[in-house]
């Protein structure tokens, strides 16, 4: 036999196998139908009231039926709302063009590698250079910083490059939730690194306290638009008041922190906001992206000459 041969020989083993397989467990369902039923003959015939239990069985059957059908009915409801919710969203918001999602996915995906090398580079910045009494601190917090900047840009590159509706919702709330985590790994890292103290230690609780708030709070009331920018409203001047007070906790320590680098960090991060506010003008969205990755990338040799 040649190995033709030999592979359709194969085939056909397998095919009968399936075959046999399929026949077996048919048969084996049949066999139990046939005997739960006559299992259920059995307890009517020896009952002291057949009447009253066929009218149980009946009951239990008619109570399945109707339980399923009241499943299918919410599902179907839900079915409908999201739908209807996704009409609504495409409708409200403009759906960017077949090339700025392109651009957005290269030029996001560039970030994501980018951000690969910040985590290795912090990582090993930490272990080589930080004070041996706050090693532990240190390293956590960079290695949080270095990971949460990935996981942004990856969620953000998957949600413009994705086609689904669907899919680009959940991977945009994942993308702001690990926005909100990256914000606050960054300033407990300076809290911890530099500030220290009981000081260090009451922001470090507040950024962290206020990063779980602002995720469960996008995260749920992601489909009430209104309700949600109120409350993210509330959380951008949180996170400003907490960032001003780390600010003036910095203020002695100045010769540490590079300014310079703060300033320009948080000056086009200020500005791609302003031009993510404007996204309904076409390609204001990657005008944003580039400048977050310009922002972050002040904010990468900010973090990384801290440490002396």
């Amino acid at each position: 036999m040649d190995k033709q041969d030999i592979a359709a020989a194969k085939a056909a083993r397998r095919s009968t196998l399936k075959s046999l397989k399929a026949k077996r467990e048919c048969r084996i369902k049949d066999i139990q139908e046939k005997a739960a039923e006559e299992i259920r003959q059995v307890n009517i015939q020896f009952s002291s009231d057949p009447e009253r239990l066929k009218a149980k069985y009946a009951a239990d059957a008619a109570y399945r039926s109707e339980r399923s059908k009241r499943r299918a009915l919410k599902a179907q409801k839900k079915a409908e709302a999201r739908i209807a919710y996704e009409i609504k969203m495409k409708r409200e918001e403009r759906l960017f063009s077949f090339g700025e999602e392109l651009f957005n996915s290269i030029t996001i995906g560039i970030g994501a590698g980018l951000s690969v090398a910040a985590l290795v580079l912090f990582i090993v910045h930490a272990v080589n250079l930080s004070p041996e009494a706050v090693l532990g601190r240190t390293v956590t917090s960079y290695t949080l910083a270095g990971v949460f900047l990935f996981l942004l840009y990856l969620m953000s590159t998957f949600s413009h490059a994705l086609c689904s509706y669907s899919a680009k919702r959940v991977f945009r709330i994942l993308t702001y939730d690990f926005a909100f985590l990256y914000a606050s790994a960054i300033m407990s890292l300076f809290a911890l690194v530099i500030i220290r103290g009981a000081a260090g230690w009451l922001l470090f609780g507040l950024c962290w306290a206020l990063a779980v708030f602002s995720v469960a709070f996008y995260s749920s009331l992601e489909a009430k638009p209104s309700v949600r920018k109120t409350g993210m409203r509330i959380s951008a001047l949180l996170f400003a008041a907490l960032l001003i007070a780390e600010l003036i906790l910095l203020k002695p320590l100045l010769t540490v922190v590079p300014v310079k680098l703060l300033i320009l960090a948080a000056v086009s991060c200020a500005v791609a906001e302003l031009f993510h506010t404007m996204k309904r003008v076409r390609w204001t969205n990657c005008i944003f992206h580039l400048l977050m990755i310009i922002a972050n990338i002040f904010c990468f040799f900010t973090v990384y000459s801290i440490l002396p």
